[in-house]
């Protein structure tokens, strides 16, 4: 498909397309905070206008071209990338393939509410798995963060994606990298629902976002224009 460049204003871009069509858009970010398929071919409980989500579409299998989004991270930045346990070792192993950046930690999100699934022959899954990743030359803001993070997922009763993230979640990664209002650029080539984008906005960084689905990058668009829009106001 043939990427579609959309600028919210001028510290804003969105592309709809594939991510992987799109390696030219960028070279170096501070920040790449995303949340790609776990090719897992997950499908959600949750419910949006009385129907099931469908499965995310890419998410049969992991493909390696996915990870050219590491070699944009600057030697001061940082990477925060979603998995969970299965696909972990897949992920690790392309993104190492990558020397800019050094893989850190494991942080586990807690979802303080365990999934569905097979009832009496498992354990309750309720935590996923962030993969932290910086430049040689990158430096924690503030005081050092733990690598348990609890916050509560997302609703099925307000959700607009699949596998939304909570957004203090996500305020809560860019605190540990990022000062509020710094001149920064945050990329996320997964994006979505768009949560990222919009705490970039509220936080005043500089923001690219790509989404392959047009029904999911409409629904981003809009909340990440509404509140570009209001931050410009002050």
């Amino acid at each position: 498909m043939i990427a579609e460049v959309h600028n919210v204003n001028d510290r804003c871009t969105l592309i709809l397309g594939d991510m992987r069509e799109c390696k030219d858009v960028l070279k170096e970010v501070d920040l790449v905070l995303t949340d790609p398929p776990y090719g897992v071919r997950y499908v959600s409980n949750h419910r949006v206008e009385r129907e099931k989500f469908d499965m995310l579409d890419g998410d049969d299998k992991i493909d390696p071209e996915w990870f050219w989004f590491c070699q944009t991270v600057k030697s001061t930045g940082a990477m925060y990338c979603f998995t969970n346990w299965k696909a972990e070792c897949e992920f690790k192993r392309y993104i190492a393939e990558y020397d800019n950046i050094e893989l850190k930690n494991q942080i586990v999100w807690d979802k303080l509410n365990h999934t569905a699934g097979d009832l009496y022959g498992t354990f309750g899954e309720r935590h996923e798995i962030i993969l932290f990743a910086t430049g040689e030359n990158f430096k924690i803001n503030g005081v050092r963060p733990q690598t348990i993070l609890q916050f509560s997922r997302v609703s099925g009763a307000v959700s607009v994606h699949p596998t939304q993230k909570p957004i203090d979640l996500i305020r809560r990664l860019f605190t540990a990298v990022l000062e509020p209002g710094a001149d920064a650029l945050v990329f996320d080539p997964f994006m979505g629902s768009g949560v990222t984008g919009i705490v970039a906005a509220e936080r005043g960084h500089r923001y690219i976002g790509i989404e392959k689905d047009a029904r999911y990058f409409k629904s981003a668009y809009r909340e990440i224009e509404t509140v570009a829009l209001q931050q410009r106001l002050f």
